[in-house]
């Protein structure tokens, strides 16, 4: 028999996860830390709208700067 999660239960342990990485990984404050924030930050999207079909819809829908900036954390 499957769970249930509601949309804050998933993106809280989403959160957890990438926290629980980013730390015992010990990764850099760009860059690597960057990509998994933005992993949590698609999830949330496509929970909330399944129809989110690019990076650049993901940052708009969690970020205030722009997608060029926020993809460049990553280069």
């Amino acid at each position: 028999m499957g769970s249930t999660y509601t949309y804050d239960q998933i993106i809280d342990v989403a959160n957890r996860a990438a926290d629980m990485v980013v730390d015992e990984l010990e990764l850099p404050d760009t860059g690597s830390r960057d990509v998994v924030n933005l992993v949590v930050n698609a999830i949330g999207s496509l929970l909330r709208e399944p129809d989110t079909n690019s990076l650049n819809d993901v940052i708009r829908d969690n970020y205030e700067e722009e997608p060029d900036e926020v993809r460049s954390w990553v280069e």
